[in-house]
């Protein structure tokens, strides 16, 4: 279903956000420290 394919790929798009706000938090952390 088209359902399914949409869903996937909006599971695909929070994963990699997830990895790339979880980056940027590591680099502000160890920055400030």
């Amino acid at each position: 279903m088209i359902i399914q394919e949409v869903f996937r790929i909006i599971q695909n798009i929070q994963r990699s956000l997830a990895g790339l706000s979880a980056r940027l938090i590591k680099r502000a952390a160890r920055h400030d420290s």
